[in-house]
This record gives C-alpha cells, structure tokens and sequence, in this order.
C-alpha cells in the first residue's frame, strides 16, 4: 500500500488550522489546535521521507509539530504543571510564523516585520531568497546571539556585495571561533571581489592555519583531511552547504565516502563531535529515498552506505529507522549477507547503531 504523504494533504491540514490556531482563547489552546490536527491525520509519529516532497520549510513545521506533540503528551505527565509556559511561548510563535507562511508569503512576511526573529526565520528567508531581509538579519546577528550560527550558515547563500564587509568584520574581530570560520566561508565565494586573506591573520594558530588552507587552490574539495579544529568544521560545512544546493544521484557516493573521510580525520573533541552531529542531520534530511533505491542496486554502493552509517550516532537512530523502513527488506538482507561474507565489518568502536540493527533481538519498527 502507498503510504506517500503527498504536500497538497499538508497543505490542506494547515489552511484548515489557520483560523481555529489564531482565534483559539489562549496560546497552549492554540498549540492543542495543532496537536489534534495534525494526530488526527498523520498520526503522533511521521517519517518524514514520505512526504512527497521533502524540504527545508517542511521539514522544519513537522519537526515543530513533532515538539508540540511530544511536550503536550509529557505535560499530560508533570502533574499539576503542564506545559512550562516559556516552552508554550517559543512555540506558539514558531507555529504562527509557519502557518503565516503557509497562508501567504506576503503576510509572512508583513508579520515578519513586527515580530522578532526566530529560529526558523533564517532558514525560511535562505529558502525564499527573501533578500530583502538581508538587513535584519545582519542587525538581528548582534541583536540575538543564539541565532548568530544560524543568521551566519543562511547568509551563505546570498551573493549580496553588502555581505563582504560583515563577513569580514566578523572574521577579523574577537567573536566565537565557530562564527569565524563560517564568515571565513562566506568571504571565500567573493573570489575575486575579496583578497585581503592577509589582513585576517589573528594570534591564533589553528585559526590562520584555516585561512591559508583558504587561500591555497582546489579547497574546496571535500577530500581535503582535516588538520585541525578549524579546518575540520570549514570541510564539514563546505560540504553541508553543498547539500543545501541540491544532490544529484552522481554525487551520493563521493557524499557517503567525504563524510566517511573527515570523520575519520575529526579532532577528539566534544564541540567539534556536537557540530559534526548537526551537520549530519541537516545531510540526512536532504536524502531522496527514491535515489537511494536506485543507487543501492548497485552492490558497490550498498557498502558505500553502509560504511556511511558505519560513523552515525547511536542517537540518529529513529532518523535512520525512516530510511531503513522505506528501503525494505532486500537492503537489510543486502546487508546481512555483506557482513556474513566478510565484505563489509562493522566497526564496533565507532558505530553502535550498525551493531544493534545485526543483535539477534532486533526487531525491526514499521513508521
């Protein structure tokens, strides 16, 4: 049975919680209208890959939901409490801001105007190309530090002359390392419109090994190994923002094989390890299950994936669950057969998620 979560369906969902949402008496009323809605037709649990069409925008209202679901079931649970109300609070306006979004882009964007920036709101105007609001993500950077990395990774894909000199003086002054280095990327796809790699030189090593590594030819290449902190999150987010463009079927297995390699090469370090965990699940996001099928017909390219998931975390293992389901059978009896043969060995050390799909009381969950 076609089980295809169709975008009209979802469509249709929100334009029918739009008005019940925003005339409900109160903001957790509200987050209930959501609540209902979406179990009632979806279900508490979704896989996301099939929806027919998978994107950022999507992808972020029914990861919303799925927090809406989850801290209304568990305030269900906390006694006489509920729902924190700050919780409520952020994720009421979070839900207004996609339901606005999904009514009329136009009075998105007209509300945007009145309200402070949130979390979504870099993705969405990134996804839009709403350049328009290139300033007040610029003001609202040094306005709201918790959406510095985001304002930053979304500004990325603008090529807006005004960017050059907040990449740069972002570059240059005291600011988070992180922040650094993706204003450091920034600047390198101004090429010729940005030279100036000198001037950026700082006390710290790690940081100016970065930016001559910046300056040499072919960078960009993501089978570079990593040397240090700092060039070990500049491939990382190279190769993440290239995923953000779109991915070819051609280009899954160099995908599979560069974040094998830089895995490999990752610095012992828990910051490093936790944005190399967000990387991973924005990549996992942007897989078409349709063209991992079709890759995975080839033997060579199931052992491609399979030393792929061989360095994903134990904790994405509901995300890599949704790929597994919609894959069947065949690739999970492709896989046993692989590791019986002796052609492909998990590696324990690294991958406790490949180990527990093989454990004799794994049973595998239909979502």
């Amino acid at each position: 049975m076609d089980k295809t979560i169709h975008t009209q369906r979802l469509t249709e969902i929100t334009a029918r919680l739009y008005k019940p949402f925003k005339n409900a008496p109160s903001k957790l009323e509200a987050l209930n209208v959501i609540y209902s809605g979406i179990t009632e037709e979806l279900g508490h649990y979704i896989n996301m890959y099939r929806l027919s069409e998978l994107n950022d925008i999507i992808y972020g209202f029914l990861e919303l939901t799925d927090q809406i679901i989850f801290e209304i079931d568990e305030g269900f649970n906390r006694a006489e409490n509920g729902v924190e109300e700050y919780i409520i609070d952020d994720l009421y306006q979070r839900a207004e801001t996609y339901l606005d979004l999904f009514s009329n882009i136009d009075l998105y964007k007209k509300n945007l105007r009145k309200r402070l920036l949130n979390q979504d709101d870099p993705v969405i105007i990134r996804y839009y190309v709403l350049d328009e609001f290139i300033p007040l993500l610029i003001s609202e950077f040094f306005e709201q530090p918790d959406l510095r990395k985001g304002i930053l990774k979304s500004l990325q894909f603008f090529n807006d002359d005004t960017l050059i000199n907040f990449f740069y003086d972002i570059a240059k002054n005291d600011y988070d390392v992180e922040l650094r280095i993706l204003a450091l990327i920034g600047l390198k796809k101004y090429k010729y419109r940005f030279n100036n790699w000198h001037l950026l030189k700082t006390s710290d090593d790690d940081l100016n090994t970065l930016i001559e590594h910046i300056r040499k030819p072919n960078t960009d290449t993501v089978s570079n190994k990593a040397k240090s902190n700092s060039i070990f999150l500049y491939t990382l987010w190279t190769i993440e923002f290239s995923t953000m463009k779109g991915l070819s079927l051609q280009e899954y297995p160099l995908l599979f094989q560069s974040l094998y390699d830089i895995f490999c090469t990752a610095p012992d370090s828990g910051s490093v390890q936790l944005e190399f965990n967000q990387a991973l699940k924005s990549i996992l996001k942007r897989i078409s299950i349709h063209d991992l099928r079709t890759l995975l017909r080839d033997k060579a390219y199931v052992k491609a994936f399979l030393q792929f998931l061989n360095i994903v975390p134990v904790e994405f293992f509901d995300r890599v669950m949704m790929i597994l389901d919609l894959l069947g059978e065949n690739f999970i009896e492709s896989f046993e057969q692989l590791v019986v043969s002796g052609e492909f060995t998990i590696n324990e050390e690294r991958s406790s998620l490949l180990s527990y799909l093989l454990s004799p009381g794994f049973k595998r969950v239909n979502v």
